[in-house]
């Protein structure tokens, strides 16, 4: 089967025993719960011009086990929604478009020099350079333990600083002017005076996969602490709205053109 599914983090699928899922499957066989199939594999099979498909998260605070915010399945709405690119916490997308994406560092796909983060937008960004549309599903929902992954295992928060595709004196540079980098920075006590980068030479894997795509999508380095939006307004919000077809909550096809 063609069709890929991502699914990373912590879920719990409605009804079933919470467990962590960090993998990459091909859909042939069943890993979720089975409406979450369904429905996925029905938008990417039946709508030609869709490359990824996302689904609406309950974000649950891995500290209590209690919710982040209150359920409101009404701001899912009642139909799938047109986005740059498909929530990465879990999401699915066509393995022949995916192959055709060529990175510079050779991955295919992902831009695996990236690290982590970023990776699921930029892969969103060159299917809409190409004409393939991402969506966000209304139905049915999953639970996402937040930032699970990363307070089980901080050591995965860092990354060592690769010259080959970044320059340090610009990373410092740009990150100097960021709140969010600072933010983060300002609690950091092996920090390299005047720069976003320890002793050793680490980085954060966040702040360094956003320079990452900044400088892959030409974004100014003013624009670094929100890159994504720049990026959209290029390849995305010029594309075209289209028909597309979708199952409802009792499973029966819709269809309609979403904006």
């Amino acid at each position: 089967m063609e069709v890929l599914c991502l699914v990373r983090g912590i879920f719990q699928f409605p009804g079933q025993q919470r467990g962590v899922l960090l993998l990459v499957h091909y859909l042939t066989k069943q890993i979720c719960n089975p409406h979450w199939l369904t429905c996925a594999l029905y938008m990417l099979k039946e709508n030609e011009l869709i490359g990824t498909v996302g689904f609406p998260l309950i974000h649950i605070n891995p500290e209590t086990g209690g919710l982040f915010e209150e359920i409101d399945p009404a701001k899912w709405g009642t139909r799938p929604g047109r986005v740059g690119a498909a929530v990465g916490c879990c999401f699915g997308f066509r393995k022949r478009y995916w192959e055709q994406i060529k990175q510079i560092d050779g991955s295919i796909g992902f831009p695996e020099y990236f690290g982590s983060f970023h990776e699921e937008i930029d892969l969103g960004m060159e299917f809409a350079k190409r004409g393939w549309r991402s969506y966000m599903m209304h139905y049915p929902a999953t639970e996402h333990w937040r930032s699970r992954t990363f307070s089980l295992n901080p050591e995965l928060a860092w990354y060592l600083f690769d010259d080959r595709y970044a320059d340090r004196d610009e990373y410092n540079r740009v990150l100097a002017t960021s709140k969010y980098a600072k933010a983060f920075w300002d609690y950091q006590k092996d920090r390299i005076d005047g720069q976003f980068i320890t002793s050793d030479g680490r980085i954060d894997r966040m702040s360094y996969s956003r320079y990452l795509f900044m400088k892959k999508w030409g974004v100014q380095p003013e624009n670094y602490d929100d890159p994504m939006n720049h990026v959209h307004r290029m390849v995305v919000d010029v594309l075209e709205p289209i028909q597309v077809k979708w199952l409802d909550e009792q499973l029966n096809p819709q269809e309609g053109i979403i904006p």
